[in-house]
């Protein structure tokens, strides 16, 4: 067998999507803190706030994300490194 045999796209695709290449590399997992229910859980690293929220089936309407003392928006990257806060949205009325 050639070379150029060894690396046919079928065979590079399969080891790729096994996750076995040498270069694949398994993310950190994120550390997530529920205020509502006091749980720290850790979650599959995940970019973006909405994915993370989809994730945990959460609503972005009904949460709000924090990290680092900053208020994320769903768009917004996570940073694996530090913990993210999920607190529930508060509403009232005025009372009037």
């Amino acid at each position: 067998m050639s070379e150029s045999e060894d690396q046919s796209p079928e065979a590079t695709r399969s080891v790729t999507e096994e996750g076995t290449a040498p270069h694949h590399r398994v993310p950190t997992p994120i550390r997530v803190f529920n205020a509502q229910t006091g749980e720290h859980i850790e979650v599959p690293f995940q970019k973006r706030v909405s994915t993370l929220l989809l994730k945990l089936g959460l609503d972005s309407e009904t949460v709000l994300v924090i990290q680092k003392d900053s208020l994320l928006l769903p768009g917004d990257s996570i940073d694996p490194q530090y913990e993210v806060e999920i607190r529930p949205v508060i509403s009232g009325g005025s009372g009037s």
